[in-house]
């Protein structure tokens, strides 16, 4: 731990990274952080996952946010070759990744949830398709939750987001029984934040301050406000469906809360003062009220308490918020009718996929993970 007590730095014990030397060919050097907090029960796994890639050009750090439950000493002692961040206390999911990012030298950075684990190809396939697409700036695999029902498998968490009017992302095909072959690559609107795969370029190109996920946010809806500013900054994303992870969800258990759901709401509009044009919020503005009434304020009901929190995340970062929109808007690359054209070919991809045939669950059913349908 250094002076300040903020956090310590343990170098790798053995790296994990190729061998580029002269050869031309060496493959990207690909950076994976992980946000760890009282995770015993996933981090193993997920870990395993990690260090089970055939693709070897690797480096992974794991970035602590004061774990009490010995997660980290274990992880340490199972993989050596990690390279641990020690924070003295929980810093949350933004701030930790940023402090990540900083010290990773990989062309891509993959943000990965400590509760994700990726199949062996998951990196070579989201690195194949990036590599053949220098204008896209970052990747969606296909994410499934991870279930031991045999009944559900292949059940899908998210297979990219779709952005619409109401300022929400929801997951493609989510809670679709659907198999990895019956689904095709191309563009889509963009990546959950469980295991996205960025350029660096990118993160490089739409950070403010050296921020490059908003640390206001401290956890949730982070992924979703990457996806406005990269595609405001003129980057695309691309979707693999051979780039196989899954998703236990609810990791931090906090998603269903009140607390959690206020924060999402607090994010939200966030968001929108950050990253959408006045124009497009007066044009949406019923849409974005409506969310609103059907969703935040049945929140206040239940938990009045809540309003505190809303108020002060909102106004306590509002000025923030306000100045970081004029960097956002500034950079803007896309014009106003590119981001309706987003918004609606996500909107009516939506609709495809909430009619397309074959098995849907529900979000009560027990026998997969539940979570939120759209993006956290």
């Amino acid at each position: 731990m250094t002076a300040s007590g903020e956090e310590s730095l343990e170098p790798a014990q053995s790296d994990t990274r190729a061998s580029s030397g002269s050869q031309p060919s060496a493959p990207p050097l690909v950076s994976i952080g992980i946000v760890c907090w009282n995770d015993r029960r996933f981090l193993p796994k997920c870990l395993g996952g990690v260090f089970s890639q055939t693709y070897r050009a690797l480096e992974v750090i794991l970035i602590d946010n004061g774990s009490t439950d010995g997660s980290v000493e274990e992880a340490e002692r199972a993989f050596p070759q990690l390279r641990i961040v020690r924070n003295s206390e929980n810093l949350g999911f933004t701030r930790a990744q940023n402090k990540g990012i900083r010290l990773s030298t990989g062309k891509y950075y993959v943000p990965l949830n400590s509760d994700v684990t990726l199949e062996p190809e998951f990196v070579s396939e989201a690195v194949a398709a990036l590599e053949k697409r220098p204008d896209f700036g970052y990747a969606s695999g296909l994410v499934y939750f991870d279930t031991d029902d045999p009944e559900c498998r292949n059940v899908v968490y998210s297979a990219g987001h779709l952005l619409v009017r109401n300022g929400l992302a929801y997951n493609r095909h989510y809670l679709r029984q659907v198999p990895r072959e019956a689904l095709e690559e191309g563009e889509t609107g963009g990546a959950n934040g469980a295991c996205p795969v960025y350029r660096r370029e990118m993160l490089e190109d739409i950070a403010f301050e050296g921020e490059y996920f908003d640390e206001d946010f401290f956890l949730y809806w982070e992924d979703v406000d990457i996806d406005w500013r990269a595609h405001l900054a003129g980057w695309r994303c691309w979707f693999t469906p051979r780039a196989v992870s899954h998703h236990y969800m609810e990791g931090s258990g906090l998603a269903r809360t009140a607390r959690g759901r206020a924060r999402v709401a607090v994010n939200r509009w966030l968001m929108l003062i950050k990253d959408i044009e006045f124009s497009l919020f007066l044009r949406h503005f019923l849409y974005i009220v409506k969310l609103d009434l059907t969703r935040t304020l049945p929140i206040l009901l239940e938990k009045p308490s809540s309003f505190l929190q809303l108020h002060k995340g909102l106004l306590g970062n509002v000025v923030r918020s306000l100045r970081k929109r004029r960097a956002i808007q500034s950079r803007r690359k896309w014009s106003t009718r590119q981001i309706l054209e987003w918004q609606e070919e996500s909107r009516a991809e939506l609709n495809r996929t909430k009619n397309a045939e074959g098995a849907t669950f529900t979000r009560k059913d027990d026998r997969v993970r539940r979570g939120p349908e759209s993006a956290s």
